[in-house]
């Protein structure tokens, strides 16, 4: 009764901090610091407290991507009724911007169940991640800078989660399409669609300069949060498959992040200056995930080579012969077995 109530008192706070929404002079520093921010931390404890997930990094990640938005969230609503001389402003976005890195993450765990969490899973998500909001973010920033009356960093941050909500969005339908549709990820991906419309809505308002804070539109985030942390409480299939990001995402996004850095010396000045500094970023990653990769293909081909080696000998043991079988099925020839009789006691005692 006590976990259901919870569940219950994000849906009620969040009823409530929309009726004053619609009320603007009962709005108030209380509404918009205590009200509106207790809302993603009901969320925070509604994915703590889920019984039915059993994959062991889901709800970590979850609830860290959930907490950068709401430390995020804090330093703007604190920002807004307070002066400070640090730029509030940016760290309030980057907390934002992490909030994507660690959900793309999640995704994967909370829809598709796993036994193992691979290093390479880390460097695939954040090549995918950072390589395609980057490129989008810049091809989209250079024809609407004009149209934003923000500096050139205020609208990298207007644009770029926009991007990462359309990454977010492919990458939650896919890994639905490997795994099947279930409960969970019926009511995860409603929580995903609602959250990103609202982003997009929230540059929308932005372009027409008729965004102000505190509006009923800063509620569609919480409710997205809130749907999303509720799909945590439903059943999901039980499968196992070692699914991950499809290789062919991985490599548009390098190939996209270099073409990227050759139109930046071709056409000096004509990009943002700190968009080369995430298209570096993304093939730094990409080198050493390359190299990740090759070392565990090495390790590979020695521990096959081990298993069909006869570890006091040296000679090939019966797997190879299985393995050498197989191959020798497509050649004509025959094959001739000889029985050495009284080998073993040899071979013990040698």
């Amino acid at each position: 009764m006590r976990i259901l109530s919870l569940r219950f008192f994000g849906a009620v706070l969040l009823t409530i901090h929309a009726l004053l929404s619609l009320t603007p002079a009962l709005k108030s520093q209380w509404s918009e610091i205590y009200l509106y921010n207790a809302v993603p931390l009901c969320a925070i404890a509604v994915v703590w407290k889920a019984p039915r997930i059993n994959d062991l990094f889901a709800q970590p990640l979850i609830i860290l991507a959930f907490s950068f938005w709401l430390l995020g969230s804090l330093v703007s609503s604190i920002e807004t009724y307070f002066t400070f001389n640090s730029p509030m402003e940016t760290i309030s976005n980057l907390l934002y911007l992490l909030f994507y890195p660690c959900l793309i993450m999640g995704v994967t765990h909370i829809i598709a169940p796993r036994r193992k969490f691979a290093i390479l899973e880390i460097f695939d998500s954040s090549i995918f991640g950072l390589g395609l909001s980057t490129l989008g973010a810049t091809v989209i920033l250079r024809p609407l800078l004009p149209h934003l009356s923000l500096n050139t960093l205020d609208a990298f941050f207007a644009l770029i989660y926009p991007i990462c909500d359309l990454i977010l969005i492919a990458l939650t339908f896919t890994t639905i399409a490997s795994q099947g549709l279930s409960r969970r990820s019926t009511i995860f991906s409603v929580g995903i669609l609602i959250f990103s419309i609202n982003d997009f809505l929230f540059l929308w308002l932005h372009m027409q300069g008729t965004y102000t804070f505190g509006s009923l539109i800063d509620d569609g985030w919480l409710l997205g949060l809130l749907i999303m942390a509720e799909s945590c409480w439903h059943e999901n299939l039980d499968r196992a498959d070692n699914t991950s990001i499809n290789p062919i995402f991985i490599t548009i996004s390098v190939l996209l992040s270099a073409t990227l850095l050759a139109l930046i010396a071709m056409r000096p000045g004509y990009f943002p200056v700190f968009t080369l500094v995430p298209a570096v970023i993304t093939l730094v990653l990409a080198f050493f995930r390359m190299t990740i990769a090759l070392n565990e293909a090495r390790n590979i081909g020695h521990e096959r080579i081990l298993a069909r080696t006869d570890e006091l000998t040296g000679l090939p043991n019966r797997r190879r012969l299985i393995s050498e079988i197989e191959a020798f099925e497509l050649k004509n020839g025959s094959l001739l077995l000889l029985d050495l009789d009284g080998f073993k006691p040899v071979n013990d005692s040698h």
